[in-house]
């Protein structure tokens, strides 16, 4: 039960406003992440008694500032031993969301565990020994839709339950719902501040409730949450980016490229540094930061023409990006066959549909495969058909869900459907909650492009990063600066 003590501890002390409890391996973590105490705890157990010693110490004297014992029976006293200890500490702590000792082994073996098998059936146990055990709930259906499986099943067992987990668990599980359920962006927004009501100091609440914020267009309010959540994590490099996108995302670029360069080894986000520079109209020198990122690629590495043909592309030169992938030399056919497939789509982008298809058929002809992408583009470039014929070829075509959806919206935009094309983007941006800028951009290009301008409107459009990778990545950033008013020069 070692690792079931800060578990415990950390979540106890999640409602306190005054204090941010983190887990560190030792003193030089500590340090590196900027705390300001830290607290060290022994357990005993002898003739059926649990004792424990809590020491806070101060980090920069290294003198102990308060020492707290607490008593309790063994072995079911272990979790309330430790929310007294907790609420000795500070009389905000909350009290854990069991004392079910089997319960807590359980969740505590899972978290340590990799395999997602073992942690359901672990997490399931710790379920089984407490039915309220909320936490058990939470991080079962978070394993599950991170693996990409469905967890509807233990929402609905959670949810007949939900009035005997504890406030915070109450409020985490509503978040969660939320957000699996492709709830709204402004409810996702509402059910973390409900979240953050609770706990004031729950980093990861933070960092999302400052996302969601800026992705609302409310450029004050997420830089303030994110600001607050590096305060109390100074040394978590992903928050700074986070606030320098969500920067970037509001149109405060020279903001966000100051954040983008005070990013420690920034050289993991020269893509979006560039890219914001980009946008400061700024072309020059933006393309030498993104040379400086093609510099780090290995040697000789094959998809890096790709991705500066992606940049040319992006920012304006379809034409240099056509010419670029047009000369380069390889002798391998899937390469080969790759570049005509993109070649392909940026011919459709201007409009060349007669390039556009020879250069998708001599790819298929190169990479014959099914499903292969020079089959997807060709399929795109008989978009130009009856749309509905077009559509029902596209379904019948035995792609999954997750290639189809993307070939449908973008392969009916290309090809000048743009009311049908706005049906298959309002779907996948309701899907995404609204948090993905990309569907968003399309929805507001086709409704624009159809003619309904005041439907394209209510889109707020907002500045994103491409997926250096992505096939239609010009596609999407080509239409946001058209609805954005950006020229760049």
């Amino acid at each position: 039960m070692k690792a079931a003590v800060p578990l415990v501890l950390q979540q106890d002390f999640l409602t306190c406003k005054n204090l941010a409890a983190g887990l560190v391996a030792g003193e030089s973590t500590a340090y590196q992440i900027g705390a300001v105490n830290v607290l060290r705890v022994t357990v005993e157990a002898a003739n059926g008694r649990i004792r424990m010693e809590a020491t806070l110490t101060d980090l920069a004297t290294q003198r102990n500032r308060e020492v707290v014992r607490v008593e309790a029976p063994s072995p079911g006293g272990f979790v309330p031993a430790l929310n007294a200890l907790a609420k000795k500490l500070n009389p905000e702590a909350s009290a854990f969301s069991t004392n079910n000792v089997q319960a807590v082994q359980a969740l505590t073996t899972a978290a340590e565990s990799a395999n997602l098998q073992t942690r359901v059936q672990l997490l399931s146990g710790a379920i089984a020994a407490d039915p309220s055990f909320g936490t058990a709930y939470i991080v079962l259906a978070e394993s599950l839709a991170q693996a990409g499986q469905d967890a509807g099943a233990i929402l609905a067992k959670a949810a007949g339950h939900l009035s005997s987990f504890t406030p915070l668990d109450r409020a985490r599980f509503n978040l969660l719902a939320a957000r699996l359920s492709h709830a709204s962006l402004a409810q996702q927004e509402q059910a973390t501040s409900a979240v953050l009501g609770i706990a004031p100091n729950d980093g990861d609440a933070l960092a999302a409730l400052g996302a969601q914020r800026f992705l609302l267009g409310d450029a004050q309010g997420g830089e303030r949450v994110l600001t607050r959540a590096i305060t109390l994590n100074p040394a978590n490099a992903n928050l700074r980016r986070e606030l320098a996108l969500g920067l970037f995302e509001t149109k405060n670029f020279a903001k966000a490229e100051k954040e983008f360069l005070g990013i420690d080894n920034n050289a993991s986000i020269l893509p979006e540094l560039a890219t914001c520079i980009l946008l400061e109209g700024d072309v020059h020198r933006a393309d030498s930061v993104f040379d400086r990122y093609l510099a780090l690629r290995p040697a000789n590495d094959p998809l890096t023409v790709f991705l500066r043909g992606e940049w040319l592309a992006i920012s304006g030169r379809q034409r240099e990006a056509v010419a670029l992938l047009q000369h380069a030399s390889s002798t391998n056919p899937q390469f080969q066959s790759l570049a005509l497939s993109q070649i392909s789509i940026w011919q459709l982008m201007g409009g060349q549909t007669t390039e556009a298809k020879k250069s998708a058929a001599l790819a298929a002809q190169l990479d014959p495969r099914s499903n292969s992408i020079a089959g997807v583009v060709l399929l795109i470039t008989r978009g130009d058909r009856d749309p509905a014929q077009w559509m029902a070829q596209v379904n019948a075509s035995g792609l999954n869900d997750q290639i189809k959806q993307p070939v449908l919206g973008y392969g009916l935009f290309l090809n000048r459907h743009y009311a049908e094309a706005a049906e298959v983007w309002q779907r996948l941006e309701q899907h995404a909650g609204g948090a993905d800028l990309k569907a968003r951009t399309m929805l507001s290009a086709s409704l624009d492009r159809a003619g309904r301008l005041e439907d394209a409107r209510k889109v707020l459009v907002q500045p994103f990063v491409p997926e250096f990778g992505d096939l239609y990545g010009a596609v999407a950033f080509d239409e946001m600066n058209r609805l954005l008013g950006i020229r760049m020069s």
